[in-house]
């Protein structure tokens, strides 16, 4: 009897010991499935999430572009209500005014772009329509931009908390990034701030051998336009830095004290007044623009032609719908079509970088 008792306190304890060890390889799996669930509901709620932040990035980057390109026009400004001096009725972008600097900071410049991106992103997500239609709904708050003007590109950080609700997933994210490639925006800053500087050392004159030489140096376009005796419009064009298809152009306006002609000063320099023609001719500056023969075309055959001229920040414009001419070299390239055929005249402006311009007209037969 006491034999049989001991046998079965060991069976006892053996299936205790089964029991428990099958309740604790229980409760590891039901916990390891839980984790694995987790996991899984993490995975596709990042799935959700990185169309959207993709969506949101892209739409930075577009608006970025267009903010750099109107910036540009504007001076480094997006708002023109703040250009320090409204003359004549107009907004103009004033970087220097008779003898005192008026060139925004770069910091400014940057602030100007992030109110772009502020002010127009929510345009171009659309409310976030396109995911509505999937079934995620987006909420969002306000934006918030700061942009970093580097060498050769623009960065953008934009802060925008949105939550993202798909069934009963809610997730947030609020951080994204977008860069504008190949933009030489930090250059031509920089060159405009050495041509400030040597007006405030001589703010009567210009250098106009230092403008060849930045122009030059860094392959840009510059072109002066005079606006009146004291006033010129700045033109500074980077062809390496293209925006929708479009070179990029930075626009700002000097005004000079209006003094009488002083040539006793650097050959480099010449005065903005009537001393302008005098300095030309002292500099040896020639404005010419070659006649152009009458010529002939053939449906169907590349037609090229080039307009030879000789100045300073030259640009060529024409009077036709049949081509459009490079308004900076000159050359007139396209293929006549049959509905084409017939005579035209065609008129061929140039402008110099001073204002002047000359017209060319010619005739052109295409069979």
């Amino acid at each position: 009897m006491a034999e049989r008792g001991q046998v079965s306190i060991f069976i006892i304890l053996g299936l205790v010991i089964i029991l428990s060890s099958s309740l604790i390889f229980y409760l590891n799996s039901m916990k390891s499935r839980e984790t694995k669930s987790e996991v899984e509901t993490s995975y596709e709620t990042s799935l959700d999430i990185i169309p959207i932040k993709n969506y949101v990035e892209s739409c930075i980057q577009m608006v970025g572009e267009e903010g750099i390109q109107l910036i540009g026009r504007q001076g480094g400004y997006f708002n023109k209500s703040l250009y320090p001096i409204r003359d004549l009725g107009q907004a103009f972008p004033y970087y220097f005014y008779e003898d005192k600097s008026l060139m925004p900071t770069k910091q400014t410049v940057q602030e100007e772009l992030s109110k772009y991106v502020d002010n127009n992103l929510f345009n171009c997500l659309n409310n976030f329509s396109i995911f509505k239609q999937q079934g995620v709904n987006v909420k969002h708050n306000g934006v918030r931009t700061e942009t970093l003007i580097s060498q050769n590109k623009i960065i953008f950080l934009v802060f925008y908390p949105l939550v993202v609700t798909k069934q009963k997933t809610e997730t947030q994210i609020s951080e994204f990034s977008a860069q504008v490639e190949n933009v030489r925006l930090h250059k031509i800053y920089d060159v405009i701030q050495n041509l400030i500087l040597k007006h405030i050392r001589n703010s009567h004159s210009i250098c106009l051998s230092c403008i060849l030489e930045y122009a030059d140096i860094n392959e840009f376009d510059i072109y002066l336009d005079h606006l009146d005796n004291s006033r010129i419009q700045f033109i500074i064009q980077d062809n390496k830095t293209i925006l929708n298809g479009e070179p990029f152009e930075y626009i700002f306006i000097n005004k000079y004290v209006e003094n009488p002609c002083n040539l006793n000063i650097d050959g480099d320099y010449f005065q903005i007044e009537n001393c302008l023609t005098l300095k030309k001719e002292e500099l040896g500056y020639n404005f010419i623009v070659y006649e152009i023969p009458d010529m002939a075309a053939k449906n169907g055959e590349l037609f090229q032609y080039k307009v030879i001229a000789s100045g300073i920040g030259l640009k060529y414009s024409d009077s036709t719908y049949l081509f459009e001419i490079n308004s900076t070299t000159g050359d007139i390239r396209f293929l006549p079509r049959e509905d084409d055929i017939g005579n035209y005249t065609i008129l061929i402006t140039v402008r110099d970088g001073f204002g002047s311009e000359e017209y060319k007209p010619f005739n052109l037969k295409i069979n």
